[in-house]
């Protein structure tokens, strides 16, 4: 069967000067699923972009083996507590998006702001499920479900956005000007996650404090179900989902990705459409 999933999706992670320990990446897997990520290092600048590399990879990795959300944010917690760097701390989300099943799973590994935008209406929340990465206690990982319907719009951005203000404003650019900034540049066609960047910089006057990263995946199309490996339990529907949520049929090597677009690259905004495979990560990035 030939899958019929367009995904748009539209990335940005910048510092003041360029290199920054905030990473958005996407690529998709088999059976018309797709996995997103984004992950902020503790600090910011150049120095955080090592950190943010390997914990990139091993989220990545981790996805292209199990499609497991939880498990990709446990692993870049091993790599935090491996490392010797002076502030081993990081926020995750993951997501992994059934377009056959119109449903997405994700785990929040102490995030903020994270939401589906479906049109003019009101944004969903898509609320932390467990604590912090590298934290002395073990964050307590659990992944929640719920649906995802073409048209919809997934918005992961890191604090440097939401909390971007200039000193004389006592208010914060917040999840409202990240979820305005969305809808107007998807209304006229305008890179989403770009428009977030530079809507943030301009309500802070032009400043920028802190690393920035934004997300947004739009889930433009769906397919049949009728060539799905995977089986869902009607339970795994219903709201928060402990542990594993799907019986996964692992799909032969080689065939899991297709266009993964590196996250150290600062901007990219594409479609996936055919296979590829898993591009080679930098030496600096690995996790040791």
């Amino acid at each position: 069967m030939t899958m019929m999933t367009a995904w748009e999706f539209s990335g940005a992670a910048e510092g003041a000067a360029g290199c920054c320990g905030d990473v958005a990446f996407d690529f998709a897997l088999t059976g018309g699923r797709h996995a997103v990520a984004v992950v902020d290092v503790a600090g910011h600048g150049r120095t955080r972009a090592r950190l943010s590399g390997a914990l990139a990879f091993s989220v990545a990795r981790h996805l292209v083996a199990f499609a497991d959300p939880v498990a990709a944010l446990l692993a870049a917690d091993a790599v935090l507590r491996r490392d010797a760097d002076d502030l081993p701390y990081a926020v995750g989300f993951v997501a992994v998006i059934d377009a056959a099943f119109g449903t997405i799973e994700y785990a929040s590994a102490g995030f903020d702001t994270a939401f589906i935008l479906s049109g003019d209406a009101e944004r969903c929340p898509l609320t932390a499920t467990g604590a912090m990465l590298g934290a002395p206690f073990m964050p307590n990982l659990r992944a929640t479900m719920r649906s995802f319907v073409a048209g919809e719009a997934l918005v992961i951005a890191t604090d440097g956005a939401a909390e971007s203000r200039a000193p004389s404003n006592l208010r914060f650019f917040g999840t409202s000007g990240v979820a305005d900034a969305v809808r107007s540049a998807l209304r006229v066609g305008d890179d989403p996650a770009r428009a977030v960047y530079a809507a943030a910089r301009r309500y802070a006057g032009g400043a920028q404090q802190d690393d920035i990263g934004v997300s947004v995946l739009r889930f433009a199309r769906r397919v049949s179900a009728d060539y799905r490996s995977e089986i869902i339990a009607p339970s795994a529907l219903a709201g928060d989902v402990p542990g594993k949520s799907m019986l996964k049929i692992a799909p032969p090597p080689g065939a899991l990705l297709t266009e993964m677009r590196p996250p150290w690259s600062a901007t990219n905004r594409a479609v996936s459409a055919s296979p590829s495979p898993l591009p080679a990560m930098p030496a600096a990035a690995l996790p040791r």
